[in-house]
């Protein structure tokens, strides 16, 4: 029966609405108001108070780019995703007669589509945020602001502080602020769709708990490595998302070609993607009771 379902836009468009509005209304999501608390008062007060210090507007995407290049965000913020994703894929008792009506093919689509709705609105939300809260101390010109380039020539006490640290001369030495932004935003979107995926092929396997272990193992370990002259930095998805890591200390030069951060991702992505997809076929969805472990 299985194969005689054909893939159909129609009911993987229905799963992966059905499964956002399970997720959007979840009680979990307000983990993700907590975090834009935690996001606006150890970034954006921070950029808000050095820009009222040097009586300058700051670029309004800087906060942003701030936040996916922090060292600490770039662990924080998976792993709250990972959290909000929680039992992902969703499944109960009633997951084997929804299968029966739309097929696995179909459903494993279903599931993939949601992952990106989800990835969208956690990184939109983010940005959405981040803007509105810059717009009274900032300007929207491609241009670097001197609040971040020009902070400690004029506060030199003030170098070991955290503002001198969030948007290092790696990047404002060598990108405009719209190629860190695109870069930046499609680097965290790459990175959270990897590990979405981890996920979903551990769940096909069986290995539900496994596959977040896995995750979070992998997370720690590389931004443990990413901030090392290691080259095994660079096997982990933590120095990957991090722009101002492919760029010299010193020289107007990359360590590491960017686009190679984009082919490591886009490999994972497919392999794990290929994976689930022949994998789904010979998950037995009949000893599905409630949730899985």
């Amino acid at each position: 029966m299985e194969n005689k379902i054909r893939l159909s836009f129609s009911k993987i468009f229905n799963i992966a609405k059905t499964e956002y509005t399970k997720w959007i209304c979840n009680p979990r999501m307000i983990i993700l108001f907590c975090m834009m608390i935690y996001i606006y008062d150890y970034i954006i007060l921070e950029m808000k108070q050095a820009s009222i210090d040097m009586g300058m507007k700051c670029n309004i995407f800087e906060p942003f780019m701030a936040i996916g290049n922090s060292e600490l965000l770039l662990l924080f913020l998976p792993i709250i995703f990972i959290t909000l994703l929680g039992d992902f894929p969703k499944t109960d008792g009633n997951t084997m007669f929804y299968i029966c009506r739309t097929g696995k093919k179909n459903w494993i689509f279903g599931q993939m589509l949601f992952i990106i709705w989800a990835e969208l609105t956690y990184l939109l939300s983010i940005f959405v945020f981040s803007v509105l809260f810059a717009l009274p101390f900032s300007h929207t010109t491609d241009k670097w602001s001197d609040v971040v380039t020009k902070y400690v020539y004029i506060f030199p006490e003030r170098s070991g502080s955290l503002m001198a640290h969030l948007l290092t001369n790696r990047l404002y030495n060598n990108l405009s602020p719209m190629k860190t932004l695109l870069y930046t935003g499609s680097l965290m979107f790459l990175n959270l769709l990897m590990i979405a995926m981890v996920m979903l092929a551990g769940f096909t396997f069986g290995k539900r708990v496994l596959s977040i272990v896995i995750n979070c193992g992998i997370l720690c370990i590389g931004t443990a490595l990413s901030f090392t002259g290691s080259k095994i930095k660079w096997f982990f998805p933590t120095a990957n998302t991090t722009c101002w890591v492919h760029f010299d200390k010193y020289l107007n030069k990359q360590i590491l070609d960017i686009r190679f951060s984009y082919l490591y991702f886009g490999i994972i992505i497919m392999f794990l993607t290929l994976i689930s997809i022949n994998t789904i076929q010979d998950y037995d969805f009949s000893k599905v009771t409630d949730m899985e472990d």
